[in-house]
């Protein structure tokens, strides 16, 4: 059992602090996950509602296939997420503008900076300077009248068809600063021990969004490495 890590090394649940990747995580725990999603949403229905669940994943396998996607009680959506294999789930390359409050559920391998090719490495000065700039530029995204919107960000105009890799970009920098403030704290639970899920209010959003950087940012502090490259 992949994620098995006995009780000097802090046991099963602090498995994630220590290795990722095919000593953790490879995806198995999918499984596990759409059952955690089932409970959840009968468990606790916002009256009556639809609960939202935000997932990254690294692996080999499908969501799809577990059936992870938009159930009975519940919304799913992804944010930025490593895949291997002949090709990536379009499913995948959903890019959400504006998120909302729920359980995000982060692979352990995406959750440690090892496999986000655009943010690689704990959160930075450097790296707090790019997000800002791309928050604002979400924010501005956002007061797009709907009828423009959807051409807009699906790069339709050709003046700015670059437009999904933009965003791309952008949905990998905020999945690293939230990881950040993710790693400062402790999982809401661990499904299959592959997955850290995180119960996020809408205080908890606004702060991750937009608030000051993550505390990490001071001892992580790369900016010397820019300055001396440029």
């Amino acid at each position: 059992f992949i994620p098995f890590f006995n009780g000097l090394s802090g046991g099963q649940k602090r498995g994630y602090t220590h290795l990722v990747d095919s000593s953790l995580d490879w995806g198995q725990a999918l499984p596990a996950l759409k059952s955690f999603m089932d409970v959840e949403a009968l468990r606790e229905r916002p009256g009556g509602g639809k609960l939202n669940f935000y997932v990254s994943y690294f692996g080999l396998g499908n969501p799809l296939y577990h059936n992870i996607s938009d159930g009975a009680g519940y919304n799913v959506m992804h944010l930025h997420s490593s895949v291997s294999g002949v090709s990536r789930p379009k499913h995948l390359e959903e890019v959400n503008l504006a998120l909302s409050p729920g359980w995000f559920c982060i692979g352990a391998s995406m959750l440690q900076p090892v496999y986000n090719a655009h943010a690689p490495g704990n959160w930075n000065a450097h790296y707090e300077l790019i997000y800002r700039r791309q928050a604002r530029f979400l924010q501005r995204l956002m007061t797009v009248r709907p009828v423009l919107l959807q051409p807009l960000v699906s790069g339709m105009f050709p003046e700015l068809a670059d437009m999904p890799r933009m965003l791309k970009w952008a949905d990998a920098f905020r999945l690293a600063r939230l990881c950040a403030f993710f790693r400062a704290r402790d999982p809401d639970a661990q499904p299959g021990f592959g997955f850290n899920a995180y119960k996020v209010t809408a205080q908890d959003l606004r702060r991750f969004s937009h608030g000051p950087a993550p505390p990490e940012t001071a001892r992580n502090d790369m900016t010397f490495l820019r300055v001396n490259l440029q």
